[in-house]
């Protein structure tokens, strides 16, 4: 049976890292500085303090293997965790689903870090921060276009099946979209459209 409460867990682990690390938003992630290379062996020589909840860096190239980076989950497990307990709108989970899906939220960070970073061509030469940018540009652009697109295809199917539920279904995907606003011959449209489906 589908878990109708993990959407409410998911995202508040989004909130829980976004606020651990400081960014406003996953994006953010591009300009993470990973932990040192001596910090990395001071930690595994017993030496080092390890991950530091106050000022969290991972180590991007060993990834998920890394046991800096799982000591970091541990860490953000713990905490989450805990805050969990004080809260009433998010719903309880065991540690080992919160680590995974910190883990996994970490995965997804890891993929925009890795976007944000310098390219080596075939040419072993290197990408410039001109085309970095540009490049970054790109993705963002891209990435704003397919929301939107996903957005329209998600208006058009909810008008669409309003018009087989609801007798007089405009006023109610009004209400239900906020400031929606829908053309009388789109309205009509899309009403020819819902007949045919």
């Amino acid at each position: 049976m589908e878990d109708l409460t993990s959407p409410y867990v998911q995202r508040a682990i989004k909130i829980f890292l976004r606020n651990a690390l400081k960014y406003e938003q996953n994006e953010d992630f591009v300009a993470h500085r990973p932990v040192t290379q001596a910090e990395l062996e001071a930690f595994f020589a017993n030496e080092g303090q390890g991950p530091n909840l106050q000022d969290l860096h991972f180590d991007m190239i060993g990834g998920l293997a890394s046991d800096w980076n799982k000591r970091a989950f541990y860490l953000l497990t713990e905490q989450f965790c805990r805050e969990l307990n004080n809260r009433k709108d998010v719903p309880t989970r065991s540690k080992a689903y919160v680590y995974k899906l910190i883990s996994d939220q970490f995965t997804r960070f890891a993929t925009i870090w890795k976007t944000g970073q310098c390219k080596v061509f075939d040419d072993d030469t290197w990408e410039t921060n001109e085309e970095l940018e540009e490049r970054w540009t790109r993705r963002k652009d891209a990435q704003t276009h397919a929301s939107r697109h996903a957005v329209r295809r998600f208006s058009v199917h909810l008008i669409v099946t309003m018009f087989s539920t609801v007798h007089d279904p405009l006023p109610f995907c009004r209400s239900f979209a906020g400031d929606f606003i829908l053309s009388s011959s789109k309205f009509a449209q899309l009403k020819k459209i819902s007949l045919t489906i």
